[in-house]
């Protein structure tokens, strides 16, 4: 009987290691939350950030209850009730999956994620939580919406306008500025 016991026991420590051993191989930040919220599991990532951002003392937050995070965190700040209703929802099973993006800056740095809550499967319930870092595209997009602000500007400036050809269905668009330069009716 000990030994059966045994070996089941060392099979659950090896799963145990095999599952951890897939979290930290993941680039996001993740936590794994039981039904009631309470982190389960978190990566290596998640650790990480944790240290880097202050937060040392709950880098290995196994045992807080993520969603009384949420709810303590103003509702401005970061889309915490957000975050907390859409959690839940999860948990609850009201929604298949949830995404949001938010911002997370520091005194040194711009920083924005996508947090994204899955149905942890499996008959246990719970859910997986986890945060991207898309700083990147952020800024990207940022930059890209200043580079139209000016050219909307700049064409305003020197009153000219633009059209749009769409060739596979012979459609053209045209803004009131270009209508009289190609002699278009207004």
């Amino acid at each position: 009987r000990s030994r059966n016991a045994n070996r089941q026991l060392r099979e659950a420590d090896e799963r145990y290691r095999i599952n951890q051993a897939v979290l930290d191989s993941m680039a996001a930040n993740i936590a794994v939350i039981d039904r009631e919220g309470n982190i389960t599991a978190v990566n290596d990532a998640w650790k990480r950030f944790a240290y880097e951002n202050d937060g040392a003392a709950v880098a290995d937050s196994v045992g807080v209850n993520y969603l009384h995070v949420c709810s303590d965190a103003p509702a401005s700040r970061n889309g915490g009730s957000a975050a907390l209703n859409g959690i839940q929802a999860v948990l609850n099973g009201t929604r298949h999956n949830f995404e949001l993006e938010y911002p997370c800056h520091s005194p040194s740095e711009k920083r924005w994620f996508l947090m994204s809550v899955t149905p942890l499967l499996g008959g246990r319930g719970g859910a997986v939580v986890t945060h991207t870092d898309i700083t990147a595209r952020k800024q990207i997009e940022d930059a890209l919406h200043e580079s139209e602000e000016r050219l909307k500007l700049a064409m305003e400036a020197g009153a000219i306008g633009t059209f749009e050809w769409d060739i596979r269905t012979n459609a053209v668009v045209w803004t009131e500025r270009s209508k009289p330069v190609f002699a278009r009716p207004s």
